[in-house]
């Protein structure tokens, strides 16, 4: 049974939570999940991929898209990868909108974790004289 079907939002508005469906609601429901993903991948994830950043965000995009089309929007009542509210062209727009955000992320990441490493050694080495 997808969740929207179990009536939540009579649940949420007796908490006094503004509509779900609200844009401001939406951007920052977007951003909070944007963040977990982006820590779940620095803390977790980007150890356990092998290859490039390139390789590493593409493969971790791909792993995020899957399950969220598979098992996130069936359950929210959108059908496999939102078919039954997205169009091809809107499908085909969000996994390479998600695409980008993650290998950008993990070539930051990437990024930022060398310099720290150089970074560490080169104090490291300063120390020993």
């Amino acid at each position: 049974m997808p969740l929207s079907e179990l009536n939540n939002s009579v649940f949420w508005h007796q908490l006094g939570m503004p509509s779900p469906g609200l844009y401001s609601i939406q951007l920052i429901f977007h951003f909070i999940v944007g963040i977990g993903m982006s820590t779940a991948y620095g803390l977790v994830v980007e150890r356990f991929l092998k290859g490039s950043d390139l390789v590493k965000g593409l493969v971790y995009a791909a792993a995020l898209w899957l399950a969220n089309a598979v098992i996130i929007l069936p359950l929210i009542g959108q059908g496999f990868a939102g078919h039954s509210v997205l169009t091809v062209t809107g499908i085909v727009y969000f996994a390479l909108a998600h695409t980008l955000f993650f290998v950008l992320l993990a070539t930051l990441y990437g990024v930022f974790l060398r310099k720290s490493r150089l970074e560490a050694v080169a104090v490291s080495s300063v120390s020993d004289i």
